[in-house]
């Protein structure tokens, strides 16, 4: 008989040139029960947004020096105010989520936050990088707390201090290229507020204590024209212009027939009587004594100008044109300080918006550290 041949088993191999990729997420318990905090992520993340626009910080509020004032009153607006509160509010919600978490599943954060701020950009495109910013924020401290070991306060602060962090330096970043994009118009906007500032503080406020501190004596200016004027002057000029007036009267009538007869009806002013003459003169006395508060007034400015040196004769900001402006800058750019500023300026500016961005991340790193314990306490 003849042995039968052993069979071999060959494992079947896939065909030739097709790679086979899996992935497998798995979805557990505890992160379908952190879901309703991603979920409120979102909101508050889309709520911050929103205050922020309403505030209205812009990057020309740092270096426009003619708007300061209403500069440091967008500082501590409601709309700033609640802008705080909803970002630490984001922060505590992507903190607590963020805690038991693996890698992956916190990382959920992040696409979630990029979309409402792409969102939020098509609406407002003037913020499209603060908006970046804060939901890369938000989402990063949801990524540090899941290398916290035990859900306490303290691992909850170092999540919120390396997002806060990650905050400022994209701060930093964002504000450079923004400002070095556009340095030379952004330094003129710069030089043209310093200037203004500068020009108001020479002119106006030197002009106005001295035009203040002039004291003209009251006098009586209908006395002082009836003084001026000479009586015979006066009833030389009165019928100069009265036989001027008649002249013009007659000339079309010249030639008629009845020109004679209207001529001799309408004398002289020397064919006046003395009486109808007196009359004249005086009425322009009284004319002229009824000027007399307008005179007056011309006098008081004359009096001013005289005494208010020639720099500081208007009490009104000068203005500068575009060309003059320009004339100025390139002049200031010769002395060192100025030069330098124009050189650094795109750091100087995004150095000024960390010191904005720190002052407001103290507030909401004590708002979120505090929701955080709460969240904790709770343990919701």
């Amino acid at each position: 008989m003849r042995s039968a041949k052993p069979v071999s088993h060959v494992a079947p191999q896939p065909p030739k040139g097709k790679i086979t990729v899996s992935f497998a997420f798995e979805l557990d318990d505890y992160f379908k029960y952190k879901l309703i905090y991603l979920v409120a992520i979102v909101f508050l993340t889309a709520l911050t947004f929103f205050m922020f626009s309403r505030a209205d910080f812009k990057l020309t509020d740092l270096f426009d020096f003619t708007r300061m004032q209403y500069t440091l009153e967008k500082l501590y607006s409601i709309s700033a105010i609640l802008y705080v509160v909803l970002f630490a509010l984001s922060l505590s919600a992507s903190t607590y989520y963020g805690f038991k978490l693996k890698k992956w599943q916190s990382l959920v954060a992040l696409p979630l936050t990029l979309l409402v701020a792409f969102l939020f950009s098509y609406v407002y495109p003037q913020f499209y990088m603060p908006f970046l910013a804060m939901a890369i924020t938000v989402s990063a401290a949801a990524f540090f707390a899941s290398f916290a070991k035990q859900v306490n306060l303290t691992y909850a602060g170092s999540a919120l201090s390396q997002a806060l962090l990650i905050f400022i330096v994209l701060s930093f970043v964002f504000t450079y290229s923004m400002v070095e994009s556009q340095k030379e118009a952004r330094f003129d906007q710069f030089f043209q507020g310093m200037s203004e500032m500068a020009l108001k503080q020479l002119v106006g406020q030197p002009a106005a204590s001295s035009a203040a501190s002039i004291v003209i004596p009251d006098f009586n200016a209908t006395e002082l024209i009836y003084a001026s004027l000479d009586r015979n002057a006066t009833r030389t000029f009165v019928a100069s212009q009265y036989n001027a007036r008649r002249d013009a009267f007659l000339t079309p009538f010249e030639g008629q027939p009845y020109f004679s007869s209207l001529a001799s009806g309408t004398g002289t002013f020397e064919e006046l009587p003395s009486s109808q003459q007196d009359a004249m003169v005086n009425s322009f006395y009284s004319f002229a004594g009824n000027q007399s508060g307008r005179f007056q007034q011309v006098i008081r400015n004359a009096i001013t100008a005289q005494v208010t040196p020639a720099n500081q004769t208007s009490a009104a900001p000068a203005e500068l044109s575009a060309y003059q402006l320009q004339q100025l800058k390139q002049q200031a750019l010769q002395t060192p300080a100025v030069k330098a500023v124009y050189d650094n300026f795109s750091f100087v500016i995004a150095l000024l918006v960390v010191f904005v961005v720190a002052s407001f991340n103290f507030f909401a790193k004590l708002i979120a550290q505090g929701m955080t314990w709460l969240l904790i306490k709770l343990e919701l």
